[in-house]
């Protein structure tokens, strides 16, 4: 009789990197189905209708963390990694302008908001091209906590009184936004700068290609190497005497191997 394991003992289900239909998924596909309600509620609610859809707002943005709990869990997908970070982005865009239509907000934050996200989204399309990927930093988690809670802040009716915390609000999500771009596309270029170059093992200097590789012998000299009598001097050794002499009496390399 097969002996019964503990289910806490039982391994985690795990898809594989292609998969589509994940739970993780289904998440963030309910949050862009979500989203339109919201926005329509941000330009039509008023009074203490505001309350819902503030709480939408942040069953909409929390689903985000319930998503990322259940990828880590039960493994990325490369669909996700690409759903998840635009699904965010249009569900704080989409608000945005939705806030702004309504006068809640000026459209300078969104459209700056807007420019990041676009040029950070070229960059990541050029970098994907040459192959070369940039990883996430908590920055960028930051970036997007930022924004939801600045919508957040200014979808709460109790301060309509108080303008300004909203404004100070998006003001620092602003902030957060550039600096993580700015982040990226640095990191980003530093990937691409780098591309393609392994890093070289230490160079032995009693060989032939380490003398020519560091400028003790030209490449003519490596040809003699191939033939030297019994008995006579190693090449590398006599490359290695000849440097030693010039050092001493201060002679151009290049004259004292003429």
């Amino acid at each position: 009789m097969p002996e019964e394991r503990d289910p806490a003992e039982l391994p985690d289900f795990t898809f594989g990197p292609t998969a589509v239909l994940t739970p993780a998924n289904l998440i963030t596909f309910a949050r862009v189905a979500a989203l339109p309600l919201v926005i329509y509620l941000i330009l039509t609610a008023e009074g203490s209708q505001r309350w819902w859809t503030l709480g939408l707002w942040i069953a909409v943005m929390t689903s985000d963390l319930l998503d990322g709990f259940l990828a880590r869990k039960q493994g990325t997908t490369t669909s996700g990694a690409y759903l998840d970070p635009l699904a965010d982005k249009f569900a704080v865009l989409g608000s945005l302008a939705a806030l702004a239509y309504v006068g809640h907000v000026s459209w300078i934050p969104l459209g700056i908001i807007a420019l990041r996200e676009l040029a950070v989204s070229l960059f990541r399309s050029y970098a994907s091209r040459r192959s070369v990927t940039v990883p996430a930093t908590p920055f960028g988690k930051a970036k997007t906590l930022s924004q939801s809670i600045a919508i957040g802040v200014l979808l709460l009716p109790a301060l309509d009184e108080l303008p300004i915390v909203g404004q100070v609000a998006i003001w620092v999500a602003v902030g957060f936004t550039v600096a993580s771009g700015l982040d990226y596309l640095r990191r980003g270029s530093t990937y691409l700068a780098s591309e393609g170059r392994a890093e070289q093992p230490p160079v032995d200097e009693g060989t032939i290609e380490s003398a020519i590789k560091l400028g003790r012998a030209d490449a003519t000299d490596a040809t003699d190497a191939t033939d030297q009598p019994e008995g006579t001097t190693p090449i590398s050794q006599r490359i290695a005497l000849v440097r030693d002499r010039d050092a001493d009496s201060d002679v151009p390399p290049s004259a004292s191997q003429g």
